[in-house]
Order: C-alpha cells, then structure tokens, then sequence
C-alpha cells in the first residue's frame, strides 16, 4: 500500500471537518451524532478518522481551533500589544462581530460555547477550554485598558477589569443577540454606533 502524500492526509482531514461540520449544523446536532455518521457524511473510513483524532470530543475541539486558521480574519489573529487607543479597540471589536456573521462554523461554535444543553458531562473538557478562552481575552483586555489608562487615552477614574468585563460581556451579548435573531441589528450598519456608545463613556 502506497502511504499517502501529506496533501493527502491534509485532505482526509479537511474532509473530516466538513462533514462534521455539516451534521452538527443539521438537526442531528452533536449529541447524537457518531463516528460513524461523520465517515459516512465524509466519505472515509472510521479508522482514518481515529488516525486523525482521539474521539468524537477531540473531533469538535479540532473544529473550534480550526477557527483561528480560517478566514475572515479570526480572533486569534489579535495582536493585543498593538492596541493603544479606544479606535484601535472598536477596529477589533467591529473585526471579532465582522468574523461572527461572516463564518458559519464560528456561528455554529459559538451556539456550542454559550448553550450548555448541547453539552453532556463528557464534553466538560470543552467547556473548560472556553473558559479558559474568556478568561485569556479578559486578562488582553485587562493589559490594553491599563496600557491606555498610562498613556491617558481614557478617564483617569476607568477600572481596567471592569472596563474589561464589560467590553467582553457587550460584544458576546452582540453575538448572542445577533445569532438568535440577524434580523434585530445589523452588524455592517449598526455595530459602529453600538460600539461608539459603550466606548464613550470610557473616554478621557
């Protein structure tokens, strides 16, 4: 047997994602999906899919960090020591609910993240991966809130943790509201201004 290329295996696994993707986009969702739904859906082997990931958790932790890989441009791609101003904050925020509305997938996991029910006590590893990924942005919020505040580019009395918490709740909130409902605001038109209005009170 002929061991496959590396654009091979790549593709396997791209395969994989897809199919995954697409079944817990449909009304099978994860809990009752299997291994071998996904094979079927991808057109593989199980085994090629236990070659590429331990099990069905690993599967959607795969997909959930896949997302900082993705276009348009994914929240991993902050650069968090480049933020020095309240418009530098907003062009991150409006990117962050840019990416949201534009990938699926993002859309998808981020119903998984913030809706525990899809969740049976196996996957708590996942949602302690989430947590930590809250938690990591609070702390890069917490540093560029205090970075501004040294620099005097926001009210002498801001408290940078809570400055933090509430930039962090509001753009979740957006999205949360946002995927619920598209049609309630739009992201392109109305974000700017939703984002001026909780910035302006944090001005110098």
């Amino acid at each position: 047997m002929m061991r496959k290329t590396k654009e091979e295996v790549k593709e396997t696994r791209k395969r994989i994602l897809d199919a995954a993707f697409e079944l817990f986009a449909s009304k099978k969702g994860f809990l009752h999906l299997t291994l071998y739904d996904i094979a079927s859906a991808g057109g593989v082997t199980r085994g090629a899919i236990y070659w590429h990931f331990k099990d069905k958790r690993g599967l959607l932790m795969a997909l959930w960090e896949d997302l900082n890989k993705s276009p348009p441009t994914p929240p991993g791609d902050t650069v968090w020591s480049q933020i020095e101003s309240l418009e530098d904050l907003k062009l991150e925020m409006l990117r962050l609910l840019d990416h949201s509305s534009m990938s699926d997938r993002f859309a998808l996991l981020w119903k998984f993240a913030i809706h525990r029910s899809e969740f049976p006590e196996e996957m708590e590893p996942i949602l302690e991966k989430c947590r930590n990924d809250r938690r990591e942005v609070l702390k890069h919020l917490t540093d560029v809130f205090t970075r501004m505040k040294e620099l005097g580019r926001v009210r002498a009395g801001l408290d940078p943790v809570h400055a933090a918490m509430s930039t962090m709740a509001f753009v979740s909130g957006l999205i949360e509201i946002w995927l619920l409902d598209g049609t309630t605001f739009s992201i392109t038109n109305d974000a700017p201004c939703l984002v001026d209005n909780l910035l302006w009170g944090m001005k110098r």
